[in-house]
């Protein structure tokens, strides 16, 4: 797989565990220094920053498309920028993490994304469609607003602004919709919803 995160210290930390669950990663500042050096004709997974200075991730989206790549691209954000990372998902990436970074939920998403190209067991590694609805029916009618407006990118600032209500609401709703979906963060909550077709989100 390949990693591409400026911060030095983070990636070698990243790497490390990784390659403790022996997965072999190639490491990338940039995401021009990966586009201009790799080959997309064979699988792999890129874990990248939302973030990242040069070329946007949108855009080697795009690029990796425009080449019928095999690569699948998980982005990471901080909490801070979970917009970034919905949109990213929304434009092509196949998973997303929110930072900080948890070994176990790393490793699993990473896994997750070789899921795509290879013939592997993934019952342990999705959540069920049927747990995924069964979690939403359970929501009150204003926290499916809350978790509706969290899917569109809005920080609790943006909910509270849109509902009319106080942001430590709009957070005690958040806590409650995560305890109801049975989610780590706001990255799993994310995953769960996009994995549902369209017909079961109305």
């Amino acid at each position: 797989m390949f990693l591409i995160k400026s911060d030095e210290a983070v990636r070698s930390e990243m790497t490390a565990i990784l390659q403790a669950a022996q997965i072999e990663v190639r490491e990338y500042i940039t995401a021009t220094e990966f586009y201009l050096e790799e080959k997309y004709n064979v699988p792999g997974v890129v874990l990248i920053d939302a973030r990242i200075q040069g070329m946007p991730v949108a855009e080697l989206l795009t690029r990796l498309q425009d080449s019928n790549s095999a690569i699948q691209v998980v982005a990471m954000a901080s909490h801070a920028h979970v917009p970034a990372g919905i949109q990213l998902l929304k434009q092509g990436a196949s998973d997303f993490l929110s930072r900080p970074l948890d070994s176990h939920e790393l490793i699993s998403t990473i896994a997750r994304a070789y899921c795509v190209h290879y013939d592997i067991e993934s019952s342990a590694l999705f959540d069920s469609t049927e747990d995924i609805v069964a979690g939403l029916t359970r929501l009150t009618e204003r926290e499916r607003q809350v978790l509706d407006l969290l899917i569109e990118g809005q920080s609790s600032r943006g909910i509270s602004d849109h509902l009319g209500i106080r942001v430590k609401t709009v957070e005690a709703h958040r806590s409650r919709v995560n305890d109801k979906m049975r989610t780590r963060d706001v990255a799993h909550l994310l995953r769960m919803y996009y994995a549902l077709p369209e017909a079961e989100l109305v």
